[in-house]
């Protein structure tokens, strides 16, 4: 039997939205999103290659849940300037700091603190690597 998950579970695993490095360079130097991994999860509603921002939406788990998570991979990523995540529509699922990892989920960190717009809330990362859970 399952327990029910807190919020600040819920919230403590979505922050978990890792970004993940890899040391395999992206040829094509363009931003990529995957969720095609265990735990992956978010819509992918645009990426703005030239502004290096990421539009994205918690998935919905009709039947498992509500959509309260994201968790993606992001590979691409320009060396020498932020990335701009973009997240919403779930109001519960934008915590004030995004949680990434650098090194394939070894060690995470917190971003600065998100710009809310509506139920959206806009990420700067400066991610310094070419992916990231």
């Amino acid at each position: 039997m399952r327990s029910a998950m807190t919020i600040p579970t819920i919230a403590a695993r979505l922050l978990f939205l890792g970004l993940c490095l890899s040391s395999v360079s992206s040829v094509s130097g363009e931003i990529t999103v995957s969720t095609d991994f265990p735990g992956g999860s978010g819509e992918v509603v645009s990426i703005d290659q030239a502004e290096a921002t990421i539009v994205l939406n918690p998935t919905d788990h009709p039947g498992k849940g509500w959509r309260c998570w994201w968790y993606v991979k992001l590979a691409g990523l320009p060396l020498d300037g932020p990335v701009t995540l973009d997240v919403g529509e779930a109001p519960w699922a934008t915590p004030d700091r995004a949680t990434f990892s650098r090194d394939g989920g070894k060690t995470w960190q917190h971003s600065e603190p998100g710009k809310r717009e509506g139920k959206r809330i806009r990420y700067s990362l400066k991610p310094g690597v070419e992916s990231m859970l």
